[in-house]
């Protein structure tokens, strides 16, 4: 249903740039202070940890793959996906990005956690240094934002809304608590594709549980079928 969703989108032709500059540099234009956040490439200084402030580089480019830019050539060039959550997100986020879509990761204040996951490239421990969430989080753009706080919500709800998939791996119920739940995200934008990404679904009597590979390949049924 999801990819079935995503064939439609692609058949829709969007020639503006919500997300894109003009000059080979990715651009999100705060909605609220009117701010620029330049992308920065993989390298150039340690994560800011401010979210909004003129002329800070608060969103940067994730991966040694470059971002493409304008995605004419690509077959999801032309989609808009914005990623909030843990590993599951960024990976779906991921197949959606190595098509050509233009994917911004939403990252808490001081970075998601999983950059200072070991092992890191040159050994070094930094958090652009981090060789698993390099793997997961190539070809995207990344910007801090603290959506407990009333601004940086806001500013979530504005890319949102120009979005055209919103991917989310977060314990059930939290967005809802955040006043984004499925009521708000329709309201925000009709068209949006929403992935809402839990090892037991929203609802029902393990939604709150978490869980890993092993637990899921065991409650399926799956690590039976292998003589596990």
């Amino acid at each position: 249903m999801i990819w079935a969703a995503i064939r439609g989108l692609a058949t829709q032709q969007d020639s503006d740039s919500r997300f894109r500059g003009n000059d080979g540099w990715g651009t999100i234009l705060d909605p609220i202070a009117g701010d620029a956040y330049r992308t920065r490439r993989l390298g150039e200084g340690v994560l800011d940890s401010r979210v909004k402030h003129e002329n800070d580089e608060c969103v940067q480019s994730v991966g040694s793959v470059a971002m493409t830019n304008g995605g004419a050539d690509t077959a999801l060039g032309h989609l808009r996906v914005v990623e909030i959550g843990e590993i599951p997100a960024a990976y779906c986020a991921g197949y959606l990005a190595g098509l050509g879509a233009d994917v911004v990761k939403v990252e808490p204040p001081g970075g998601d956690p999983n950059r200072m996951h070991a092992p890191f490239a040159g050994d070094i421990a930094d958090l652009e240094r981090s060789i698993p969430f390099l793997n997961a989080n190539l070809n995207r753009r990344s910007i801090m934002l603290d959506v407990e706080d009333s601004g940086g919500r806001e500013t979530l709800e504005k890319l949102i809304e120009r979005a055209d998939i919103f991917v989310e791996c977060t314990p059930p119920g939290h967005l809802a608590s955040l006043g984004i739940d499925d009521e708000r995200l329709e309201e925000l934008n009709s068209g949006l594709v929403t992935v809402s990404l839990t090892p037991f679904g929203q609802t029902g009597p393990h939604s709150a549980f978490a869980a890993n590979e092993a637990v899921i390949s065991a409650m399926s049924g799956v690590m039976m079928s292998q003589g596990d």
